[in-house]
């Protein structure tokens, strides 16, 4: 079972591109367990994106965010959703390639799992005799809660305040483990009594494991070379805070119940998910839970929740029972709860679209070389030339219009339209919610007196110092969007404000990335 690392940029600039394929935890750590359903907090990878950074903190630990209550989610926004059933189908014999084919959340019964030995032998009482302990990296926190995941090695971490944080470092004996995974969890009224949860490598758990969970083949067809298998252990009512993962997930219940909230890619504005620089990248900054509002007393909830904007449609909605298998396509969002004491085995294997993210990634940004020249104004507008014109050139079709429900006739239009909606839906609500305060603005606003402005070369540049620079440009966004398109529509929005926000950050610094994004849509 291979587990990747950093994938290092092999052109200019590799230093701050490392690239990592997940949305998570620990991705450059290894593709191997997140927080607690195979899903977001502390797994390993939560995410989906070729991310950027080394410029930030170098640290590789994280940590998490706090409710305020035993049983409260953490601050956010409430969504109020109506969901659909996700299919369910019995597998057949190559049931993971039309899975992959189909990129929808899919249920598998009858599949290669009812065969495992898992699905017979395994019951609490026979892993607390078979797991060599002791189990280090238990998760335990305050509350149910398990996320957001905060990845410590983003750039904007100094900018960062932390919710709901939990510890990751929790060492138990397997007796220590289990009686606590069995005992009845605390109400609100109990503050001594802690939530934990496990995740990790399967492997980890001793030599016997492999066997129990063979064959395994079907699972890892998608990409063996690059995958990880994981065990998921937690008490009912532990919660996986909504994320999405740039990984196949192959997700087996053998103890216990399971409930899985799913969202389309598409939906990614109105789930806002956190921006790529942030420590919670790849995370929702709205709250799926269904718990009551006597769990949630947050005025910030509340306020959000009257807020017509943040109602959604449908998400996909599931409880898996022991033998079931669901499918999770890269970049789907998901958000899960344990119904009884839980445990689950997880497949990871990195998906197509990861390794296209990063062939985007490694094309040196144009100008990148002499922007210690130039005042932060230039450099401010040199980013909105570069971002509109990949976006435009990587978003020309109407698939990915419509997916940004843009609605605008011209592709200009449709650049302005992105960068906004990637403000409100990254930024801005973190900016006013004191989840990101940043230092103050380094250029005088507004960036652009005039539309036309943004176009025109000041300063120190020359006349064809910046004709050069913009064919550099132009050759940059067409080396792109040829990778780009290759992205399905469904998910290429995702990935290219992943980008935006990091060719933002070789221009004016990761620090200055929201107001920029909020001053260019002034400029166009």
């Amino acid at each position: 079972m291979a587990k990747p690392t950093h994938q290092q940029r092999k052109t200019h600039g590799r230093e701050k591109r490392q690239a990592l394929h997940g949305g998570g935890r620990n991705a450059s750590t290894r593709l191997s367990c997140r927080g607690m359903y195979g899903t977001t907090l502390l797994g390993i990878m939560i995410l989906v994106i070729a991310m950027v950074v080394q410029y930030g903190s170098k640290s590789n630990h994280f940590s998490m965010p706090g409710a305020n209550k035993p049983l409260g989610p953490p601050a956010g926004f409430r969504i109020r959703h109506n969901s659909v059933a996700v299919k369910v189908i019995s597998a057949d014999e190559d049931f993971s390639t039309s899975a992959v084919a189909g990129a929808q959340p899919i249920v598998f019964r009858n599949s290669v799992v009812t065969r495992w030995k898992a699905q017979r032998r395994w019951s609490v009482d026979y892993l607390k005799k078979r797991i060599k302990g002791p189990l280090s990296n238990v998760y335990e926190n305050t509350n149910r809660w398990f996320g957001p995941y905060f990845d410590q090695r983003k750039p904007l971490l100094p900018y960062s305040h932390r919710p709901n944080p939990y510890r990751t470092n929790l060492t138990l004996t397997t007796e220590q483990f289990i009686s606590r995974l069995s005992r009845p969890m605390p109400d609100r009224n109990t503050s001594s009594q802690k939530w934990i949860y496990y995740s990790g490598p399967l492997e980890d758990m001793g030599d016997w494991v492999m066997e129990d969970v063979s064959p395994l083949s079907e699972l890892l067809r998608p990409n063996p070379a690059v995958s990880s298998v994981n065990i998921w252990m937690g008490p009912p009512h532990v919660v996986a805070h909504c994320h999405y993962d740039g990984y196949h997930n192959f997700y087996a219940q053998l103890i216990g119940r399971k409930r899985f909230w799913l969202g389309h890619p598409g939906l990614w504005p109105r789930l806002k998910s956190a921006p790529f620089l942030h420590p919670m990248h790849a995370q929702c900054q709205v709250n799926l839970s269904q718990t009551t509002a006597d769990d949630d007393e947050d005025d910030l909830h509340r306020a959000a929740a009257s807020n017509d904007q943040t109602k959604m449609a449908e998400l996909h909605d599931v409880i898996l029972s022991p033998g079931d298998l669901l499918y999770i396509p890269p970049l789907w969002f998901h958000h899960v709860e344990s119904v009884d004491v839980s445990v689950s085995v997880n497949v990871w294997t990195d998906s197509t679209q990861s390794e296209i993210v990063t062939k985007m990634f490694e094309q040196p940004v144009p100008g990148e070389t002499g922007l210690g020249s130039l005042v932060i104004e230039q450099r401010a507008r040199m980013a909105i030339l570069t971002a509109i014109s990949v976006v435009e050139k990587s978003c020309d079709d109407a698939g990915c219009v419509d997916s940004i429900n843009s609605g605008s006739p011209g592709q200009h239009d449709v650049a302005s339209h992105f960068l906004g909606v990637l403000f409100n839906a990254r930024y801005k609500p973190m900016m006013e919610r004191g989840l990101l305060r940043l230092p103050p603005v380094q250029w005088e606003r507004p960036l652009c007196n005039t539309k036309a402005s943004v176009i025109l070369p000041q300063n120190n540049m020359g006349v064809n110092e910046y004709t050069s620079f913009l064919d550099n440009v132009k050759d940059y966004s067409l080396a792109v969007a040829h990778h780009a398109q290759t992205i399905p529509e469904q998910t290429r929005t995702i990935w290219l404000g992943n980008f935006v926000e990091f060719i933002a950050a070789q221009y004016v610094g990761a620090e200055q990335v929201g107001y920029w994004l909020e001053d260019a849509v002034s400029c166009l």
